[in-house]
């Protein structure tokens, strides 16, 4: 049996867990700062404002403080998630493997944490890992600053023009950008990527080619030149039709096409970003293919369903990130009216689950 998306959720979970976590309490930080015991006006809001953004500087060194300490933390899972992957994938296979090359059939190749090939591909990959991850680090000690700017200018444009009052300005400053939440990354195009869609992006699709590479590492090791991809339902249009097929990875053999014949290399194709599909070894004449082809209109259905319970889960961490801003800048009434919102995302998933069977990913709901 292949390492499934379910078990690849479940190792990078860890690591999304961290961030969202992180993202959580800045935006608590940032709304404990917003906080005033007095109801500001168009008199008194332009005091406010400089007081405000004057605090920005001492907030920025209490969230260093909080990214410091939980990057520290997340330095350790990285390895720990690409360790779990990488090996879970290749023992699946080895001792299959090794009594092939007993028989005389492949290659003798080295212990498995003894292959050299092996532990240069783990830490190849856990230190673009960690490149990255610095990367999205600072982009959002500096987004968060923008966005703690942009909450206490907006609420002041709109008190002063006497379109809302301040605590109605604060709350409505408040729900959108808890929706929003902290940009993590930018796109050339200027798109903006939540802090959870850019880790888990990073994190599944490192894990992801880790334990692929470590798999193609393998079989070079046992001479092998035959890959077969896993299947599993729900796959993305461009690596649904390769699934359960056996694909050279040299090119050269008779029978089977190249894996480079495949949409391999596209960002949305086979083990491409987010892809949670693997490669396995396969010999002529001893495999038995495992990984079967699923019906392309059951797995369309099954791929909707997949993004549908992903937008649920993002508006339950939304409605939790809003009361718990409200909930800090002292807007009680606002809060209560977030925790409503909650309660009727979860009603939602729950009827949604109760309707296709799906397992409810309670994990992915959370922002600890």
């Amino acid at each position: 049996m292949s390492l499934t998306p379910r078990q690849l959720d479940l190792f990078t979970s860890p690591l999304i867990e961290i961030y969202n976590a992180m993202e959580s309490e800045l935006l608590q930080n940032i709304a404990s700062k917003l906080q005033t015991d007095e109801e500001e006006t168009s008199e008194t809001i332009l005091s406010w404002q400089f007081q405000k953004l004057n605090q920005l500087q001492a907030l920025t060194k209490e969230n260093i403080e909080v990214l410091s300490e939980r990057t520290g933390i997340a330095e350790e899972t990285i390895y720990s998630i690409l360790e779990n992957a990488g090996f879970t994938g290749i023992a699946e296979q080895e001792s299959f493997l090794q009594r092939v090359a007993k028989g005389g059939n492949l290659k003798q190749a080295p212990p498995v944490k003894e292959d050299p090939t092996i532990i240069d591909t783990l830490n190849t990959y856990y230190q673009q890992a960690k490149t990255k991850l610095n990367l999205t680090n600072s982009t959002i000690l500096i987004q968060f600053q923008q966005v703690y700017r942009d909450i206490v200018n907006k609420t002041t444009a709109e008190v002063l023009s006497g379109l809302k009052t301040h605590q109605e300005a604060l709350r409505s400053a408040c729900i959108e950008y808890s929706k929003q939440g902290i940009p993590a990354f930018i796109s050339r195009t200027g798109r903006k990527w939540s802090t959870e869609a850019h880790v888990g992006t990073v994190i599944r699709t490192v894990s992801n080619n880790v334990t692929n590479q470590m798999q193609e590492d393998r079989c070079a090791s046992y001479g092998i030149d035959l890959v077969e991809i896993s299947s599993h339902s729900g796959a993305r249009p461009k690596c649904a039709r390769y699934q359960g097929k056996v694909f050279s990875l040299s090119g050269n053999h008779p029978r089977y096409p190249p894996l480079s014949s495949t949409s391999y290399g596209e960002p949305d194709g086979l083990f491409g970003i987010n892809c949670g599909h693997q490669k396995y070894a396969y010999i002529e004449g001893v495999s038995i293919r495992r990984n079967k082809p699923y019906n392309q209109r059951e797995n369309a259905k099954a791929y909707e369903q997949s993004q549908k319970q992903r937008y649920i889960e993002r508006q339950i961490r939304k409605a939790k990130n809003e009361a718990n801003m409200l909930r800090a800048i002292g807007d009680e009434e606002g809060a209560a009216k977030a925790e409503l919102k909650i309660r009727k995302r979860q009603a939602a998933m729950r009827a949604f689950i109760e309707e296709t069977g799906r397992e409810r990913r309670r994990y992915r709901e959370q922002v600890y």
